[in-house]
């Protein structure tokens, strides 16, 4: 009878052993899941803040622009609060106003301290890059060696891949290469190439995309109507932001173009560059009225090469749990359109997250 007695309480002590560890697993498991269902509902609202962020950059870029303040437009870093828990920093940079290693000539990417003739070769064999990504093999395998300060992260300073073909100026193999990847037919592209051929010989300074049907001879709506989106005619590195240096290589550029004396291109540069330190370039008339230069058909190819606002910009948003050390980073590539004086529309071109 005794040994009955123990034995039940064995079994009673083991089924209370396992019902514990049972329970203590359930516990366990239950607040393994809390804790999961909390990290997700952090990483949530950890992204919306990072959104709200994207938001209040694209709201800035919605107003009219002071670039008197060069070094204070080119990089802004916004404090943006979001709850208590969460920070979020927005930073908005311009980067329209760089060279575009897809479309810009030669002759001007070769005023890079890091190009080659080497990187030309290559770039004139390889496809349109639709970001610096695309590209870095080839611009760390074939940059100039004799510049020693060369780094891959000075590129993106100074390069971009954005931005539309210009009729006037921009190289006309990245135009076949654009012909094809828009499905264009050959006979058409022979047309179109040869046709721009032809106009920059005669030195004509195309005004609006919606032009081209008319100059070119043979042209069809069909061919036309696939590529009018990437086509531009107008400008686009801000002549208020663009860099001393380039803005010297363009000017002459400028001044070659039309048989001038390309020694004058630095006396322009430092009237623009000593201009733009005191007052926002709103027109390129200001040019004409108050410095007395550009005139002609001068004036007329600073639209084909300058711009008097700012198109491209990255938004950069880092948003950050101080409590769970929960972050989320947002890289949007952005286009900035003119609609009327005062109004703009921001359409965005490249997202990534991480």
């Amino acid at each position: 009878m005794n040994d009955e007695k123990g034995y039940a309480l064995i079994i009673v002590l083991w089924i209370i052993v396992i019902v514990g560890v049972i329970f203590a697993n359930l516990a366990d498991e239950t607040n393994i899941n809390n804790l999961l269902t909390r990290n997700d509902l952090k990483r949530r609202e950890v992204r919306n803040a990072a959104l709200s962020g994207l938001m209040y950059g694209i709201d800035t870029l919605k107003e009219e622009i002071d670039y008197s303040d060069i070094e204070g437009m080119i990089v802004k870093e916004l404090d943006f609060e979001f709850g208590s828990d969460i920070d979020c920093q927005v930073e908005v940079e311009e980067i329209g106003s760089r060279l575009n290693l897809n479309y810009d000539p030669y002759r001007i990417l070769s005023s890079l301290k890091w190009w080659s003739k080497d990187l030309t070769e290559e770039i004139e064999k390889s496809d349109l890059f639709p970001n610096l990504s695309f590209a870095k093999e080839i611009i760390e395998e074939n940059y100039d060696k004799d510049y020693k300060k060369f780094s891959f992260d000075l590129v993106p300073k100074e390069v971009i891949t954005y931005g539309n073909f210009n009729v006037n100026y921009s190289r006309l193999d990245s135009l076949e290469k654009l012909l094809e990847l828009r499905d264009v037919d050959e006979s058409q592209r022979d047309i179109i190439i040869q046709e721009l051929t032809r106009l920059r010989r005669e030195d004509k300074v195309i005004k609006l995309v919606d032009e081209l049907p008319n100059l070119i001879a043979g042209l069809d709506m069909t061919s036309f109507d696939k590529i009018k989106p990437y086509l531009s005619t107008e400008g686009r590195i801000n002549i208020n932001l663009v860099s001393k240096e380039l803005l010297d290589v363009l000017i002459e550029r400028i001044l070659i173009s039309r048989d001038k004396d390309s020694k004058s291109s630095s006396r322009y540069t430092s009237l623009i560059v000593n201009y733009r330190d005191n007052y926002q370039i709103k027109d390129f008339k200001q040019l004409q009225n108050h410095l007395n230069i550009f005139r002609g058909e001068e004036f007329d190819l600073l639209n084909v090469y300058f711009s008097t606002y700012s198109k491209y910009f990255s938004i950069k948003v880092k948003s950050l749990s101080k409590e769970m050390k929960i972050q989320k980073n947002l890289k949007i590539i952005v286009k900035r359109l003119k609609t009327n004086r005062d109004s703009y529309k921001i359409k965005i071109i490249n997202w990534a997250e991480s």
